[in-house]
Formats: C-alpha cells, structure tokens, sequence
C-alpha cells in the first residue's frame, strides 16, 4: 500500500470544473493530486511544495496562458526538468505543435480516453 507521504504529486492546472473533478477521480487512488486554474497560483505551488508532474491546460484565466507557463518552467533552472503534459481542448495540429514548442513533453486533447491519460502519466513518474 502506498502511503500519502510517498505518493508522486500532480500539479493539475485546468480552469474547467468538471475536467478537474474527472481527472482527479482517475488519478487521486495512485498519485496525490492538487489543482488550481490559475498560472500564477501554479508558479506559486510549483515552488512551494514538491511537484513530479504537470497537467497544463493551455487556456486559462488571467494574464498568463498554459504555454506562458510551461516556458516559464522551462526557463527555471530549478524546475526545468519537471515533466509536463499538455491536456487541452485546443485540437488542431498547429496547437500540438504550440505546445511541444513550449516545451510540454506530451500533448493530449480532449475529450481523451481515460487509458490515454494514466499511459501518459505513467510514463513520466512511474
């Protein structure tokens, strides 16, 4: 059994209530999840708490996007390396390559099936 203490924690940042309900049933039985739909209050808990992985949405409220973001993390020297996964309802080719570009490591659009997205955070922090 794994206790809290060693559970991997997602960083889930999504400003749509009910995908933040949805993917924190799927992954809350394996890996500890926290969200927030703002990218500022993600800077902010990125530095704060420990974080294995980033769900990014690429819109959201605010002066700052998902993308923004995810370059900011690439910029830190401290969190650069952290995996970030790209799950959005932008789904033109054009915004998966926005997305790699800013240095997400996956990108999954919605709706996904549910295998889809526990694959993916599996292959990051297993």
């Amino acid at each position: 059994m794994t206790t809290e203490s060693s559970r991997k924690r997602i960083l889930l940042v999504e400003d749509d209530e009910q995908s933040v309900r949805y993917i924190e049933l799927l992954l809350r039985k394996r890996y500890e999840v926290c969200s927030t739909t703002w990218a500022e209050a993600a800077w902010t808990l990125l530095h704060e708490i420990p974080i294995d992985l980033v769900l990014m949405d690429i819109s959201l409220p605010g002066g700052v996007n998902g993308l923004q973001l995810t370059e900011r993390i690439r910029a830190s020297e401290r969190l650069h390396g952290l995996p970030v996964i790209a799950v959005t309802a932008h789904a033109f080719p054009r915004d998966r390559v926005n997305s790699l570009a800013a240095g997400c490591n996956e990108y999954i659009s919605k709706p996904f099936e549910r295998e889809e997205l526990l694959n993916a955070v599996h292959r990051f922090i297993s």
